[in-house]
């Protein structure tokens, strides 16, 4: 595989775990809000619920940041591997714009980092 296709796929899974993550995070505020509204019953079963939602959450984080991880391990290869491309171009029009588009992609890239 090309490693901007590995890059796509590391992005899609890490935006499909930020999604579970944030769904794991809602349900563990609703368990939270309802211990807060607590009017008697079983405590311990109420704790011992909350104590799960809260490792899933965890869980689900550090699933994230993995993600996140292998985002950033793929595309420092690949714009290592692009920049020792651009050495091999014979056409300086031709390897003007590859700089530009690596220079273009290393700045949308930022951005999607930034808002994962």
């Amino acid at each position: 595989m090309h490693k901007r296709d590995i890059l796509v796929d590391r992005v899609e899974e890490a935006r499909d775990s930020q999604e579970d993550a944030r769904l794991q995070f809602s349900s563990a505020l609703e368990q939270f809000s309802t211990l807060l509204n607590f009017d008697g019953g079983d405590l311990q079963r109420t704790y011992e619920t909350l104590e799960k939602e809260f490792e899933e959450s965890e869980a689900r984080a550090q699933d994230v940041s993995d993600r996140i991880r292998a985002v950033e391990s793929v595309s420092a290869d690949l714009f290592e591997e692009w920049e020792e491309e651009l050495g091999l171009y014979t056409n300086q029009d031709l390897r003007r714009s590859s700089e530009n588009s690596l220079r273009e992609t290393r700045v949308r890239y930022d951005q999607l980092i930034k808002a994962m």
